[in-house]
């Protein structure tokens, strides 16, 4: 993930290219200091991982829903060919 000083600016061009972006620095910041996200300074541990895995599952289907509705089946959700949009 990147360092703070980065993210305003990493943030401001993927906006500008019409691109999405989860800042995982930022989801991170609300796990306890038990939670070991890695194993090194690049590679996650299993539970990191998890952990990341979830985020982008949790936007995937937030914003796949937004597109398609609530109610949609996953082949429904799956076939969407739109851009999906970008939700803070």
């Amino acid at each position: 993930f990147f360092e703070d000083y980065l993210t305003g600016a990493l943030r401001e061009r993927i906006e500008e290219a019409d691109y999405t972006y989860i800042d995982m620095g930022e989801q991170s910041r609300h796990l306890g200091s038990d939670f070991q996200l890695f194993t090194d300074y690049c590679h996650l541990t299993l539970e990191g991982n998890e952990f990341v895995a979830q985020k982008m599952g949790e936007f995937v289907i937030r914003n796949l829903s937004a597109v398609t509705g609530p109610s949609s089946t996953p082949r429904a959700l799956l076939a969407v060919n739109s851009k999906i949009p970008f939700q803070r």
